[in-house]
């Protein structure tokens, strides 16, 4: 059981078609022009976790955080 690596990946949407925010005085309301709601950029995240491990001979120590990626994915 100690060889398993976890894999995990989610999808996040880069903006939403109704978003409120509240802005300071002199900052400028910025403009987000969807066409649809199928054509907002996306992101990935990707993260591969195992379990903790140390390696005395090295002296060497491993939390298990193996990868944590941000990919762009533009549908």
């Amino acid at each position: 059981m100690e060889d398993v690596i976890h894999v995990d990946e989610k999808l996040f949407d880069m903006t939403t078609v109704n978003r409120r925010y509240v802005l300071l005085p002199d900052e400028a309301v910025s403009t987000r022009r969807v066409r649809s709601k199928c054509h907002i950029p996306k992101a990935v995240v990707l993260a591969a976790v195992a379990m903790p491990h140390s390696d005395p001979r090295a002296g060497a120590f491993s939390d298990g955080k193996i990868a944590n990626n941000l990919h762009w994915r533009g549908l």
